[in-house]
This record gives C-alpha cells, structure tokens and sequence, in this order.
C-alpha cells in the first residue's frame, strides 16, 4: 500500500526561517551575498536538526506517524519558547538590544511561559502515547497545511526581489563612474604615482563636543586639540546630513543626497537593503578603483558594512555570528544566550584599531574604510579600555557609560594616527568621522531644536598631506567630504552642495525625511 510521504515536520522546521527572512525582506535578500550564505546555512542546520531528531522519537515511539506529530511540536515550541518581544524585527539593531534586558517582571513572566509550554508538551506527548487509533489520515493535512506555511513567505520574498531589481537597475547603483576629459591631463602627484593613501574612519554615534558637554557634561576638547595639534582640521560647525548610519553612510560613500530614492521607492518604503546596496557599491571606491586604487573594507558589527562590493580586501574583524539573519534566528530560540554580543563587539573593535595600524601600501595607493560601531552602544569598554560586563553596565547610567567609552576611543585615535603618519610613502589622507550625533538626549528637559542638534552636529576632522591646500570650512557635511578631496586631487569639477541635515525615523519610516537643517544649527 502507498504510503504517504510525512515531510510536515522538514517545512515546520523551515517556516519560521522562511517567515523570519520574509519579514525582515527590507534589510536581507536572495541575490546579497552574506544573507543567502547564512540563509543556507540555516536551513541546512534545522533540516539536520529535524532529521536527528526525527531518528530519536522514532525510535521512542516506533510509529512514523506519531513520530511526525511529536517532532513538528518540539521543532515549532522550538522557535517560540525562545522569542524576546523586545528584540523586534530590525535584525541590524539587535546586537544593540542588550540595554535593554534585566527587566525581573518580564523574566518571571519567560520563566512561567517555559513551564507552561513544558507541561504542555508533556500532556501532548503522553495523549499521543496513549493513543490506539490509526493516525496515518492526519499526515495529508498537516502536510498541506505546512506547504501552504511554507509558500506565503516564499511568494512575498519573490514579490518584494523582483520589484527591488527594478528599482536598483533604475537607480543605477554599482555603476563606476568614468574618466573625464580633465583628468587625461593629471596634476603632477597623480602622474608621478605620488597620489596619498586614504583613511575613512568612521566612529559611530560620535556627536560633536558641544553636544557631548551639553548632554553629558564631559569636555572632549583636549582631543580635539590634540587632533589639531597633529595637523588636523577640525570641522566645528559640522553636521551629519542623515540622522541614521543606513542613510548617512549611503550619502557620504555616494556623495549625493537620497531624496530621489527617497521619492522613487516612496516614503512609506522601508527597503533598507537598497541603502546597503548603495554603501556596498559606493561612488567613492568605485571612482577610486578607476583611478589606480586598491579598496579594503575593514569588517565591522553593523551589516551593511561587514562586506563591500568593491573592496578589494574584507579584513575579516567581524565574526559570522557577530550580527545579521543567522544571529537573529538563534536569538529567537533557547539558543540565543550562545550569541551574546559583549565579547564580539570587543574583539572586532580591538581588530580594526590593530588592522588600520597594521596596513602597508603595497604598489599602488590604497583607500580604507573602516566603519568602527564605537562610542555607540553596547558599551562595553571603559575609559581605559577595561571590558564592561552586563551586570556593570546596569548600575550606571547611559551616558557615563557612552562617555567612558568615548575616552576609550579616543585613547586608540590618538594611539592611531602616529603609526598612520609614520608609514612610508607619501603623507596620507585621513577622515575621522562621525556618521551622527547622539540618539538620547540625557537631559531632563529638552526641546526638538535641542534634540535635533543632538542629533545631527558630529566630529568630522581631516588630515591632508603637507603642503596640500584643501579648501575645508566650519560648517562642511560628509556628503561633499570626497567632492572636495576629487576635485582637488583628480581635477573634477564636483559642485560644492549645500549641506543640509534630514531627519527620519529608521524603523517606522526612513525614507520619510525632513529638512531639519535650521532646527539642527
């Protein structure tokens, strides 16, 4: 006699995968790199799971039929028990979920949940048992019941893939941009093959000093002067012109604003995955590759810059299980406590202070981008670079916490620049950034103006070489950081844009901005 096929508990198994990718589609897809590699990789690891563990109740049961039941109940309480309501969807910012934990009340409540979820296992475990009856009718409809799981997400996963590839062709990203006729006569530098080496260092979440001091009254200009001191120039009056790393740093790497993405993919859009796209085949190095140059992206613990497109070298600092899909899916299940963020982030920190000093030009200039997740929370350095535990960080406030781990930044900024300057070959250029301010104002009463301030006013200082006269002021914005440094080094003719400052919100709606330029002065 026939016997139906039992896969029911395979697709189970693969659901909350396909569910969870479906439902964060806006900052993963099928056609990036890292998000198929660890979409494969898991669903490789629960197709294992669910066979092994088919093999057990099997031989407990002895009934395939049963055994079927028994192993899509454990394999979805498996998803469930696990999932933290305060972990949302935005997978890119669950590795700064962390402050949020402690709360007793909702502790207790997980522990009372587990123990409900447990008896009801064992009460299901033990009816199926018990049973006498031929079950074997049941296996058709939990199979079509999971095939019909399985095809919602898959279906919305296809749908939302093929309106993005139209949108990205459109846009045109990932497009090296080509020589002009000014640049076949070069300036004396390039055609000497003395063009600089250049540093993009950028400290996420670093706010200008007087948003420091008026929110966490702690005087950073000791090092800012000690910048200046070493040939810096130290924009005062900067601001970010997004108030996001995703929009900031698509901006800066493309040195355009997004409001035309913005209007074609629509304001409700929450389609994060095209700014990663932007910030993966940036402008910057892909003008730069053109130009002679090699490109190193330094791993970070944000996704959208733990790869680049256009690097000619990942410097592996990040490791895989440091943040994105594969790190969220274990979150969501009793495995989560396994990926605690504390010990990567500091490692990767440590690794991209250690790599930028350690990098050597080879035979032709290089340009690095290192995207440092520092001062930004977690915090878990001190002011002498001491690692903070959870239990110490609960004691303290937020922003003793964010200072002290600002001064710890700026102990290895300092440490840098001397082992930068000091390589040989021709002076290099560096960047020090801030993709923007700080996030909570600490103060007990504040204002939009304040807060937009907050916000948007950040640390932006350059080195050039010696001799070289680059036409900075107070007030420039990262979007014309690279029109000037071109149009000086590479005979372009970049207009200067206004630098403005936009506002949105990147979980609800962040292609929803506002000019907050005047409210951010």
């Amino acid at each position: 006699m026939f016997k139906t096929r039992i896969i029911y508990p395979f697709l189970f198994g693969l659901y909350p995968i396909l569910f969870l990718f479906s439902h964060n589609i806006g900052q993963l897809s099928i056609f990036d790199e890292k998000s198929v590699l660890e979409l494969v990789v898991s669903i490789g690891v629960t197709l294992c799971g669910v066979w092994l563990l088919w093999l057990l109740v099997n031989g407990i049961f002895k009934n395939r039929y049963k055994s079927g039941i028994v192993v899509s109940i454990i394999v979805s309480v498996f998803f469930i028990i696990g999932h933290k309501p305060e972990l949302g969807g935005n997978f890119m910012l669950n590795h700064l979920q962390i402050r949020k934990e402690g709360n007793s009340n909702f502790g207790l409540f997980l522990i009372m949940w587990k123990v409900f979820v447990l008896m009801f296992l064992t009460f299901c475990f033990y009816a199926l048992y018990r049973i006498k009856k031929d079950i074997s009718t049941s296996t058709r409809i939990f199979n079509v019941i999971a095939v019909l799981l399985v095809i919602l997400p898959v279906v919305n996963i296809a749908v939302y893939e093929t309106r993005r590839a139209i949108e990205v062709k459109q846009l045109k990203i990932g497009e090296m941009q080509p020589f002009t006729e000014k640049e076949k006569h070069p300036p004396n530098k390039m055609a000497e093959g003395l063009l600089p080496d250049i540093y993009y260092i950028i400290l996420d979440q670093y706010a200008a000093a007087s948003t420091i001091e008026e929110n966490a009254g702690f005087d950073n200009s000791p090092f800012l002067e000690a910048l200046r001191k070493k040939g810096f120039f130290v924009a005062s009056q900067s601001r970010s012109n997004y108030a996001y790393t995703n929009l900031s740093l698509a901006s800066s790497l493309s040195m355009r604003y997004l409001n035309d993405i913005a209007d074609r993919l629509g304001r409700k859009s929450k389609d994060l995955q095209i700014l990663e796209r932007v910030v993966a085949h940036n402008t910057v190095m892909g003008f730069l590759k053109t130009r002679g140059y090699s490109c190193i992206n330094l791993r970070s613990m944000w996704s959208p810059t733990r790869w680049n497109g256009y690097a000619d070298q990942d410097i592996r600092c990040a490791p895989f299980l440091s943040v994105g899909f594969l790190r969220l899916l274990i979150q969501k299940t009793p495995l989560g406590p396994l990926v605690q963020p504390d010990r990567p982030f500091q490692n990767t920190t440590l690794c991209q202070f250690s790599e930028l000093a350690r990098l050597k030009r080879a035979d032709k200039p290089f340009f690095v981008f290192a995207h440092i997740v520092a001062p930004h929370y977690p915090y878990v350095f001190g002011a002498s670079g001491e690692p903070v535990s959870a239990a110490e960080r609960k004691g303290q406030e937020e922003k003793t916490l964010w200072v002290n781990q600002c001064k710890f930044v700026n102990t290895k900024v300092e440490e840098l620049i001397p082992r930068l300057l000091a390589k040989s070959g021709p002076s290099p250029i560096i960047i020090i950034q801030g993709d923007h301010g700080l996030w909570e104002p600490w103060k007990p009463s504040w204002t939009e103006q304040f807060y937009m301030k907050t916000k948007m006013r950040i640390l932006n200082a350059y080195y050039f070489p010696p001799g070289d006269s680059i036409p900075l002021y107070e007030s420039i914005s990262p979007v014309n950081t690279f029109r000037i440094i071109f149009n000086h080094y590479f005979r372009t003719n970049y207009p200067i844009l206004d630098d403005r400052s936009y506002y949105s919100h990147v979980d609800k709606s962040p292609f929803d901005i506002r000019d907050v330029t005047d409210l951010a002065r």
